[in-house]
């Protein structure tokens, strides 16, 4: 509950900073404030579990497709600190997710919290518009 508090508050989407007016409106961005924050927790709980998780519980093929891309590009050439979880699974997603949101991944800095997630996947939406714009556009 803390944590959920704290994406949607000051730190995170800062729902009670927003300009809207109508209560549909803010109930509507709410939501998608709550589904953003439902990957991210759900991030943060695979990435301490032991069992590996699908990544279709969180992200759809085409965002799948679009993880591939920033990893091999982005991150794949890092050999300090490489993803080293089994790819195509939330923890692989997590890995990734949090290293765009600015989390270092060594040993010496602790997990990717929620708001390093949270940044992680604004970035990540904003490559992905960029990914399904540039796929409409060929």
């Amino acid at each position: 509950i803390e944590q959920v508090h704290r994406l949607l508050k000051k730190e995170g989407f800062r729902l009670e900073s927003s300009a809207l007016e109508s209560g549909y409106s803010i109930r509507k961005l709410t939501i998608i404030c709550m589904a953003a924050a439902l990957k991210i927790l759900q991030m943060m709980i695979a990435s301490t579990s032991i069992k590996e998780q699908s990544i279709e519980l969180i992200f759809n093929s085409e965002e799948v497709a679009c993880l591939e891309r920033i990893e091999e590009k982005k991150f794949a050439k890092s050999i300090a600190q490489p993803n080293t979880y089994t790819p195509k699974t939330i923890k692989w997603a997590y890995q990734i997710i949090g290293k765009l949101g600015g989390w270092k991944a060594d040993n010496k800095q602790r997990k990717a919290g929620p708001i390093s997630l949270q940044r992680g996947l604004i970035k990540f939406y904003e490559i992905y518009e960029g990914w399904i714009l540039n796929k409409t556009n060929t």
